[in-house]
């Protein structure tokens, strides 16, 4: 199996902290498995969500934007293992231009990023870290993932602390593989201010074939589905191993 090679991913820390007994280095460095998926969702519905009048939702046709989930299952990180589910708006900062019809993955454009809803992660130490870390809107709720594989095939599925099904989300992963390094920007609103953190992802990726999302019955579940989601991803990834690298910076806008 292809490997990252960690060696080569030069970090510039900026600083430190300790939380409960564990140093978090600025930036840190988290390595597992992930999956991200895109689906279309209603616009209007997902401008609800963007209090910030200097960000828009990106759409693909006039009043369809897009909605990421995107699943790590970090086996390592400055606070040990853990799972994460994240619900994120491909948006845009400061565009002049409203059109819709751009193109659905252009990462070299100028003001293109993600807006993050909601971050789940399963340990305290996780959500609490994260608060420290970068500020983006980590749920208190601590969720549990399950994770089948059989060949190529996968499922994975997260429960709340109630045992309530959040999601199940099942996928083949086609074989072929390529190296990616990527930089995003990523967004969050806190009492309505608006912060920017570049995020850089390096990863084996391959396509994530047939996937298919289920939702539960939980209140993250319920936000979902109330965006009108489509039934089928229109973008969809799986990293059999991917280091990530947050915050690279963290402006406030």
């Amino acid at each position: 199996m292809v490997l990252i090679d960690e060696n080569k991913i030069k970090i510039d820390k900026r600083g430190e902290f300790m939380v409960e007994g564990f140093r978090v280095d600025i930036p840190s460095k988290y390595r597992g498995q992930g999956l991200n998926a895109i689906f279309t969702a209603s616009t209007r519905k997902i401008n609800k969500f963007i209090s910030n009048s200097d960000l828009s939702p990106v759409q693909i046709i006039y009043g369809t934007s897009l909605l990421c989930l995107t699943i790590f299952r970090f086996n390592s990180s400055p606070v040990g293992a853990y799972d994460e589910l994240v619900i994120s708006v491909p948006v845009k900062y400061k565009s002049k231009m409203n059109l819709p019809l751009l193109p659905l993955v252009f990462r070299n454009y100028k003001n293109f990023g993600y807006l993050v809803l909601d971050i789940m992660q399963s340990t305290p130490i996780a959500i609490k870290h994260g608060n420290l870390l970068t500020g983006y809107p980590h749920n208190d709720e601590v969720i549990s993932m399950d994770v089948e594989k059989i060949n190529n095939n996968f499922v994975f599925e997260f429960y709340g602390c109630h045992n309530e099904k959040i999601l199940k989300v099942g996928f083949n992963k086609i074989s072929r593989e390529k190296t990616i390094e990527h930089s995003y920007m990523t967004y969050y609103i806190e009492d309505g201010s608006l912060s920017r953190i570049r995020m850089d992802i390096y990863g084996i990726e391959s396509k994530a074939q047939g996937l298919k999302l289920t939702l539960g019955n939980h209140k993250i579940s319920q936000l979902v589905n109330n965006l009108d989601i489509g039934n089928h991803p229109v973008y969809s990834r799986f990293y059999n191993d991917v280091i990530e690298v947050n915050p690279v910076t963290l402006d406030k806008l």
